[in-house]
């Protein structure tokens, strides 16, 4: 009976990390089903069991390191900050060009019909045709099959 107080002894000091050693989860290897090998917590539904026992081992290695886990965490978050930023200003192939070419046809629709450029009335009208095409587009993607 001693011998399995002290297994069970060590046991808990491994788990607790007080022997000195890296916790980890120590644990007798038994049958699972059908005769296979099967470690303790697992299951057919998958090692949840054992989630607990590794979250706390996460949170134990970021307590000892923390400067080291401080400075990559700050370091992901600035590279992820640029990558947002870049993304964020960027088009797609062939939409600056498209935007450009609606915006002369908006431009020459309206020096047709007598308004000159950089007047009131020209500003308006190309106020009113970005608003036309922005109705159009809205109207077009209603009909399309999501």
């Amino acid at each position: 009976m001693a011998a399995a107080g002290d297994r069970n002894k060590t046991r808990y000091l491994a788990l607790t990390g007080q022997d000195g050693r890296a916790s980890r989860l120590v644990s007798p290897v038994g049958r699972g089903r059908g005769g296979r090998r099967q470690c303790h917590g697992a299951s057919d539904a998958g090692d949840l069991r054992s989630l607990p026992w590794r979250v706390g081992e996460l949170l134990r290695y970021v307590r000892q390191n923390a400067p080291t886990v401080s400075l990559l965490a700050g370091i992901g978050a600035v590279l992820l900050a640029c990558v947002m930023i870049s993304v964020s200003g960027m088009r797609l192939p062939g939409e600056a060009e498209m935007a450009r070419q609606i915006e002369l046809e908006d431009s020459y629709l309206c020096e047709k019909f007598g308004m000159k450029e950089g007047t009131r009335p020209y500003w308006n009208c190309m106020l009113d045709l970005a608003d036309l095409r922005k109705s159009h587009m809205a109207l077009v993607a209603s009909y399309e099959v999501p």
